[in-house]
Order: C-alpha cells, then sequence, then structure tokens
C-alpha cells in the first residue's frame, strides 16, 4: 500500500517514511496531492512538479532575456545610413581624434558610444558616461543574477534601474540630434534594449503570480492534511 501522506510505498501499520497509520491508499502517480514530508513533529509540504517546472521555465526566460541586455550593450545601437556607411567604410582609416578613427562612427553601441564621448569629452564631463555605462553593466548583471536565483522581486528592481539608465542613453542621443540629422539609424540595440527590458519585467511579474499560485495550493493542502489546521512548515 501507499501512504496517503507522503506517497511513500510499505507493508505494515504504520508508514516508516512519516509515521502516518496505515491505510489503503491509491499510488502517488494517481493522487491528487502534493508530496508531504515529515520533519521534527511537523508536515513539510513540497512544491507541485507542475508548478516547480513552470517557475523553472520563466527563471530561464528571464536569465536569457537578461543575458541579451547585457549582450545589447555592445551590439548596434545607432549606425550610421547606408549610402552614408557604405562611404565611409570604403575610405581609408583616418584618425580623427586620440583612438578614434572615421570607421568608429559607422555603428555606434552603448560601448561605442561610451567610448568615444568619454576620449573626446571626458576631461570636461568628468566620469560620467563611465558611471552610466557601468550602471548598465551591473543593473542587467544583477537582474540576471536574481533571475537565475528566482527572485522577482529583484529582478523587477533592477529591471527598471536599468530602463531608467537606458532612457538617459536615448535622451542623450536626442539631444546631440543624431537621428534627426539624417546621417544616423537605429540600430537593432534600440529595439532590443527596450524590448528585452520588457519582457524580463513580465517574466518577473509571471514568476510571482506562480509563486503565489503554488504556495495557495501547498497551504491549502498542508490544512486539509491537519485537519484544517494551519500547516506547520510549507516549501
Amino acid at each position: 500500500m501507499y501512504c496517503r501522506f507522503c506517497g511513500t510505498e510499505y507493508n505494515g501499520n504504520f508508514c516508516p517514511a512519516c509515521g502516518a497509520q496505515a491505510t489503503p491508499s491509491a499510488g502517488p502517480a494517481q493522487q491528487n496531492q502534493i508530496p508531504v514530508q515529515q520533519m521534527g513533529g511537523a508536515l513539510v509540504a513540497t512544491a507541485p512538479k507542475v508548478n516547480k517546472k513552470r517557475i523553472t521555465i520563466i527563471s530561464i526566460v528571464c536569465i536569457v532575456c537578461a543575458a541579451l541586455l547585457l549582450v545589447s550593450l555592445f551590439l548596434p545601437y545607432a549606425s550610421m545610413k547606408r549610402d552614408l556607411a557604405k562611404e565611409t567604410l570604403a575610405e581609408p582609416k583616418v584618425k580623427l581624434e586620440k583612438n578614434i578613427t572615421n570607421h568608429d562612427l559607422v555603428r555606434l553601441s552603448i560601448f561605442e558610444f561610451t567610448r568615444i564621448n568619454q576620449l573626446v569629452l571626458g576631461s570636461k564631463n568628468d566620469n560620467s558616461y563611465i558611471v552610466l555605462f557601468s550602471l548598465l553593466a551591473v543593473f542587467s548583471g544583477l537582474a540576471l543574477l536574481f533571475s537565475a536565483l528566482k527572485k522577482p522581486a529583484g529582478i523587477i528592481v533592477f529591471d527598471i534601474l536599468f530602463t531608467i539608465v537606458a532612457l538617459l542613453y536615448n535622451w542623450d542621443f536626442a539631444q546631440r540630434n543624431m537621428m534627426t540629422s539624417g546621417a544616423y539609424r537605429w540600430g537593432i540595440a534600440h529595439v532590443f534594449v527596450y524590448l528585452f527590458a520588457a519582457m524580463l519585467f513580465v517574466g518577473a511579474i509571471v514568476m510571482i503570480v506562480f509563486k503565489q499560485k503554488a504556495k495557495k495550493q501547498e497551504t491549502k493542502q498542508i490544512r486539509e492534511l491537519n485537519g484544517g489546521s494551519n500547516p506547520s512548515m510549507i516549501r
């Protein structure tokens, strides 16, 4: 027979795993209950496998989105229009200032934009561009970490902070009239940054919903097993 509490198969009057009194029961595959363990005299419920699987899937999606946020910092955020880009690349490399060449201006990632502005304006603007880029890298990295840890609150906080700093970069591009001059167009990173930030935010919300559902289900099952009393411990 199978224990109706923990699903352990046994012969005798008491379950060797949790100590429950023997009662005929269907196998664990046929039971519509969550697994229960006996720990220190308290019933401990483990999360249903279905809910665990869903949370794991959402966690993986969030990990991918956070990783792509980090990668987007090095993808073209703004690019010269095709004709102008061909003309520029057809020309020999010309050093414009310090370590900047004309070819560096064809495709500007957030990283390249930071590097160029720091080299050109670093003495005037202190280290503001490096600070902003560092914040983007740190916030996306922390969002990645909390995604792996399945901590939706941390994901939301650092995703929002990342988006705020990214909007500051977008504002700076607009202030320089780079898009309205006709020379540049938005690159793929301009779409990726906001797309994956939005997906990460939605993923964190979905993870919260699944976790709350799992907790409610566990609480309900344990109360039933304890005869209507509050659960001693749920995990």
